[in-house]
């Protein structure tokens, strides 16, 4: 593991808590050294925020998280709630020891929490409808093939300009009634999570 960017193989989390990858504070700690050297989480430190880990588990399944807080805390003072308690993210937190060792308890005294969340995807955009076409006073076009799309939007265009003429439900017929031939007309899908796909124009 080395600079902003770490991946680990997902073994074991703090069982009665949330599982990696799902809304929680999930919690995976882990050692920063040993009598015989660095251990798991010995360059946890190198990272920062904004950098990412990869979590790994053994059936391949991989996840990415994105650094947002390292905080050091004593070990008798750790914020336990924040660290283990609900949240409405998927929250992965990194604990190990850090501070200079204390031989006569042998331990380190501070707690060093890496709070990350999951990153989350672009979502996916609509398919833009096929085959938009002018003829005497109507513009038509072709449906969009996917469950999801539950309507189209038409727009009138002049340059960057787009103004909205009406909207048509996915179980409507795929045709308006237009009264500029002359001008630029473009539609638009819109699916069931109100997502708009690119213009097609004619």
């Amino acid at each position: 593991m080395q600079g902003s960017h770490s991946t680990y193989e997902m073994r074991s989390s703090y069982e009665p808590g949330y599982g990696p990858g799902s809304a929680g504070s999930s919690v995976i700690a882990g050692h920063v050294d040993s009598k015989r050297g660095p251990a798991v989480y010995f360059y946890l430190t190198d990272l920062e925020e904004d950098g990412e880990v990869y979590l790994a588990d053994k059936a391949g399944k991989k996840l990415t998280f994105v650094v947002k807080e390292i905080h050091a805390y004593p070990a008798e003072d750790a914020p336990i709630r924040q660290i283990f308690g609900a949240s409405d993210k998927a929250v992965l937190n990194l604990i190990t020891c850090t501070g200079t060792f204390d031989h006569e308890r042998q331990t380190h005294p501070d707690r060093l929490v890496v709070t990350t969340e999951l990153k989350q995807d672009d979502p996916k955009l609509p398919t833009a409808p096929t085959e938009v076409k002018k003829s005497a006073s109507a513009l038509s076009w072709h449906a969009v093939r996917d469950d999801a799309i539950v309507g189209y939007r038409i727009y009138k265009v002049e340059g960057e300009k787009k103004k909205l003429v009406t909207s048509v439900a996915a179980f409507e017929r795929k045709s308006i009634a237009i009264d500029d031939l002359d001008a630029t007309y473009a539609v638009t899908a819109i699916d069931m999570d109100e997502q708009e796909s690119e213009m097609n124009e004619m």
